[in-house]
């Protein structure tokens, strides 16, 4: 059956982390691979991420900004039954890029007071 195919899937498709935040993110392993399991990502990860060569698990502190669009990097596991890959898209911001997009103006705006000054309303 379909149970048996070896499938791999991270519990976060894209991964948004401003740069110097912590993440951790578990891959789900299904099917027939038995272990041990062995993890390999290409392209490599934006620095400070590491990919646990035994764990699947992708964690870190990202030290690297990556292009606007982030970068999709293929994750594949190896086990004695077979082979199985999950794509993962990594994003990493400039920590008020990450605060903008995630819509924490109260901290934004505290950084930047004197450009939102001025244009409160009135």
């Amino acid at each position: 059956g379909a149970g048996l195919v070896p499938a791999l899937r991270y519990s976060q498709d894209s991964i948004v982390v401003a740069l110097g935040q912590l993440q951790h993110v578990v891959p789900f392993v299904s099917g027939r691979l038995r272990r041990p399991l062995t993890f390999a990502v290409a392209p490599p990860l934006p620095l400070g991420l590491t990919l646990g060569k035994r764990s699947g698990v992708i964690s870190g502190i990202a030290s690297e900004v990556t292009p606007a669009e982030g970068v999709t990097h293929r994750v594949v596991v190896e086990g004695e039954q077979g082979t199985a890959y999950a794509d993962v898209r990594v994003l990493v911001l400039a920590r008020d890029a990450y605060f903008s997009t995630c819509e924490e103006e109260s901290i934004h705006a505290s950084a930047t007071t004197f450009s939102h000054s001025v244009s409160e309303e009135e």
